[in-house]
C-alpha cells in the first residue's frame, strides 16, 4: 500500500467505522458524488476523514463519504497482499480502471490484467449459501462461481468501475451474524485466507466467457468467518 500505516493500523482505523451503522440512505453511486469525495484516497486515518466532512461542509454526503472511504482502503489492503506473490505485480498505472494488478501464466509466458472486487455476499445468494455450507465445505462453494461471477457483473461496480474485463473477486461471508461488510475490516484474517489461498495459484480455476467477442477470465475467492 502506498500509505505511511502498517496493515495492523490500518486494521485498527478501519475498525473505526464498523461500530457506526452502515447506510446508504437510499443513495446510489453516482460520478459527480464520488468526484465530491476523492479525497477518501488521500488518508488512511478515519478522525481525518470526519475532519473533512465537517469542515468542508459535506454533512449531507457523510455516510456516503465514509462507506467510499472504508471500502477504499480495504480494497487496497487487500490488492497489497496479492502482489505479495510471486507471479503477481501491480498495476503501475494507478488511473488504470481496468485492472488493480497483472497475473502471470507460467505455463503461457505471460501476465494477465486483473481488476479486483472485494465484495460482500450478495443478499439473493445469502440462503442458498448458508445452507449449502450446512452440508459442505468452503471449498465445494466454487460450483457457485460461475452463477455468482455472471449476477457480479451485470449487477455491480457501476460508473466509472463498470467494465467486463478480467476481474477477481473475494467474495466475503459472514456466517454467524450475517454482518458480511464488516469483514472488510478483518484485514489480519483476509491476509491469512487469502495468502492460503494463493499458495496454489497455478491449479486455480478460472471461470471464462465471451463478452462482445472477447475472452474474460475471472475468479472467486470465498472467505467464509
Amino acid at each position: 500500500m502506498n500509505c505511511n500505516i502498517s496493515f495492523k493500523d490500518l486494521e485498527i482505523e478501519l475498525k473505526k467505522r464498523i461500530v457506526i451503522p452502515y447506510t446508504w440512505k437510499g443513495k446510489k453511486q453516482n460520478n459527480y458524488d464520488d468526484e465530491r469525495s476523492d479525497f477518501i484516497y488521500t488518508t488512511p486515518f478515519f478522525w481525518h476523514i470526519q475532519k473533512i466532512i465537517k469542515r468542508g461542509g459535506y454533512e449531507d454526503l457523510s455516510d456516503y463519504i465514509i462507506n467510499r472511504w472504508y471500502n477504499f482502503w480495504s480494497a487496497k489492503a487487500v490488492e497489497s497482499i496479492f502482489v505479495q506473490h510471486k507471479n503477481i505485480i501491480a498495476e503501475k498505472n494507478v488511473k488504470n480502471r481496468y485492472a488493480d494488478f497483472r497475473i502471470y501464466d507460467e505455463d503461457l509466458g505471460v501476465f494477465f490484467d486483473f481488476d479486483h472486487k472485494t465484495t460482500v455476499l450478495p443478499k439473493c445468494f445469502e440462503s442458498k449459501i448458508l445452507d449449502f455450507l450446512k452440508k459442505n465445505t468452503i471449498k465445494d462453494l466454487h460450483i457457485f462461481d460461475g452463477e455468482i461471477i455472471k449476477w457480479l457483473y451485470e449487477n455491480q461496480s457501476q460508473q466509472q468501475r463498470k467494465h467486463w474485463r478480467n476481474r477477481f473477486f473475494v467474495i466475503l461471508v459472514d456466517s454467524k451474524g450475517l454482518e458480511h461488510w464488516k469483514l472488510k475490516s478483518d484485514l489480519l484474517f483476509l491476509h491469512e485466507k487469502i495468502s492460503k489461498s494463493l499458495q496454489n495459484l497455478k491449479n486455480i480455476d478460472f471461470v471464462d466467457f465471451i463478452h462482445n467477442e472477447k475472452k474474460v477470465y475471472s475468479c472467486v475467492f470465498w472467505i467464509v468467518k
